[in-house]
């Protein structure tokens, strides 16, 4: 009954963040259809979080394939003037892409580089106001009472543990194992995790602009 429950909050709230973070508005429909008729394909706009946008290319014969376009900084694909692009695929290599897919991806790319300025995504300027927003009041302030709350319940867990005899040996055997494997294979070494925890948490409990681009969920899931 309770992962029932718990599966119904997250769908909920999944919901909630399409409803709000999938609509686009009226100047960045335009700079696509602008676009859409001077390459020859066929594209829409189909998700505007904050700083970015989601195009679907819809070109003559090949699959459609969306394209972010999304406000510096951070990776891309291909950067076209100050904006980063790139194919929402799952493939190992672009090359495998159907050639109508490909070209339709390059002039979009060469489009946006030639009219920059034309080019503009919804909540650029005011992410950090709009994720807020959304998460909801008092979010900023959250921190000290949710540390506050940890503590309590770790202390709390503590006390009411019981004393267990500890097999330091293998542990310290385990621990000196893999921190000389980490060290010598470094940061690409074995269960190395990419860190957007803490990110997470930090947008969470302080800061909700810094999970703009990631659009409006995460703030609503990681909130209070």
């Amino acid at each position: 009954m309770g992962r029932a429950a718990a599966l119904l909050v997250v769908l909920l709230a999944s919901a909630t963040a399409r409803a709000q973070g999938g609509g686009c508005p009226e100047a960045v429909a335009q700079w696509v259809a602008e676009a859409s008729r001077a390459v020859g394909t066929a594209m829409e706009p189909v998700q505007c979080p904050p700083g970015m946008v989601r195009i679907r290319l819809s070109p003559e014969g090949a699959p459609p394939m969306d394209a972010e376009v999304a406000e510096p900084p951070g990776p891309a694909f291909r950067h076209a003037g100050r904006f980063r692009t790139s194919p929402i695929v799952d493939v190992p290599d672009y090359g495998v892409l159907p050639e109508p897919d490909r070209r339709a991806y390059e002039a979009l790319v060469a489009w946006i580089a030639a009219h920059e300025a034309r080019v503009t995504l919804h909540g650029s300027d005011t992410a950090p106001a709009r994720v807020a927003e959304i998460a909801g009041p008092g979010l900023r302030h959250a921190g000290l009472w949710l540390v506050g709350a940890a503590l309590l319940l770790a202390a709390a867990g503590l006390a009411r543990a019981r004393p267990a005899r500890v097999e330091w040996r293998p542990a310290a055997a385990v621990l000196a194992v893999a921190a000389t494997v980490r060290l010598v294979l470094g940061v690409f070494g074995p269960w190395h995790i990419n860190g957007q925890g803490p990110l997470w948490i930090r947008g969470a409990i302080r800061d909700p602009g810094i999970l703009a681009s990631y659009g409006p969920g995460y703030a609503e899931l990681l909130g209070p």
